[in-house]
Order: structure tokens, then sequence, then C-alpha cells
């Protein structure tokens, strides 16, 4: 039985979801450097949190397949 193109494709992202799954930087930080030493931090420009890491979140896996 051959898959039709699309679902293969489908298929592959979803076993590459599943081996290697990734996160995502907090979009909610804005990240600044520092004049002078460029040490780097994050803000928070809607309530002006000041963090030395950004937070992330592990991204979905891969689903059902």
């Amino acid at each position: 039985m051959e898959i039709a193109l699309t679902k293969q494709r489908s298929v592959n992202r979803m076993i590459q979801m599943e081996m290697e799954p990734k996160q995502l930087i907090d979009p909610r930080m804005t990240e600044l450097s520092e004049a002078g030493t460029g040490r780097r931090y994050y803000v928070n420009l809607m309530n002006f949190d000041i963090q030395l890491f950004s937070g992330q979140y592990n991204l979905p896996r891969g689903g059902v397949l």
C-alpha cells in the first residue's frame, strides 16, 4: 500500500518531533544586553519582571501515529 506524499511527510514530521523534542523560549520575555558589560537578561514588558534566565516551554511531541 502506497502512502500519499503529504501523509508520508506528516508521519515523518511526527516521528522527528517524537525523537527530537524541542523547547521554546517564553515569548513574553524580551532579551536585552546591559550596556558596557554585555550581560544578558530578560524583561517581561507587560509587568516589567526582570530575570537572568528566560523561561522555556517544552513543545508538544509528535502526536498519535
